[in-house]
């Protein structure tokens, strides 16, 4: 009986989280290509008002300020053709969102993972009095995070579209992907200390893609 509870209850909150992404997504407007502020790479404009990322790396930061959470509706093209390596020398095909962005140093990461594995990563990054990448480089990342719920996407294919929305309070983070809860839970105080727009990553990856936020 205790477990069919909790399976009632477990239920319930997933409803009301995926419904609230609902509505939060509801409210966004589309982001245009000089509303960025890019520290690595390029964000190019593409037909139908979207918008294309081909570079090896990219960095990007909203040049005002929104409400903690994004959406993208992207498609995967495959991975690029100069590589980037991670700092552990791994080579990740990945495209996804940041949040809190205070600089390259100090933000929150929802990263989907195209290759070699395949899933949401969340992590926080946290240098203090550290700003630009050569400050810091690949050093202050926080992996280890339990959520209260985490499950797996559907797997990305080339060419076949897909919708990823992070959304933060306070420190309490949900992630969906394809409409499906992936990640739900608290990311700690260590995230209240810093503050800052949202933004995009990439990594290895071609993707044509529309980022909505809330202003």
């Amino acid at each position: 009986m205790k477990a069919f509870q909790e399976w009632i209850e477990r239920t319930r909150i997933v409803l009301a989280l995926v419904i609230a992404t609902f509505a939060v997504t509801a409210g966004k407007a589309q982001v245009r290509p000089g509303d960025f502020d890019v520290t690595d790479g390029k964000i190019e404009r593409a037909p139908g008002k979207r918008l294309k990322v081909s570079t090896k790396e990219m960095r990007a930061t909203l040049k005002f300020t929104t409400e903690q959470s994004a959406t993208v509706k992207f498609t995967y093209l495959g991975p690029t053709k100069e590589v980037a390596h991670l700092g552990s020398g791994e080579v990740r095909s990945q495209f996804g969102i940041r949040l809190r962005a205070h600089d390259d140093c100090n933000a929150v990461y929802v990263i989907w993972h195209f290759a070699p594995d395949q899933r949401i990563a969340v992590s926080v990054k946290r240098n203090p009095g550290k700003r630009t990448h050569a400050d810091c480089l690949d050093h202050g990342y926080i992996n280890n995070i339990k959520p209260r719920i985490l499950d797996l996407p559907q797997p990305v294919e080339v060419n076949q579209p897909h919708i990823l929305t992070a959304s933060m309070s306070g420190s309490d983070l949900t992630v969906t992907a394809d409409n499906k809860l992936v990640w739900w839970g608290d990311l700690g105080a260590v995230v209240l200390a810093f503050s800052g727009p949202v933004g995009l990553r990439s990594d290895n990856a071609r993707v044509l893609f529309d980022l909505l936020v809330t202003r």
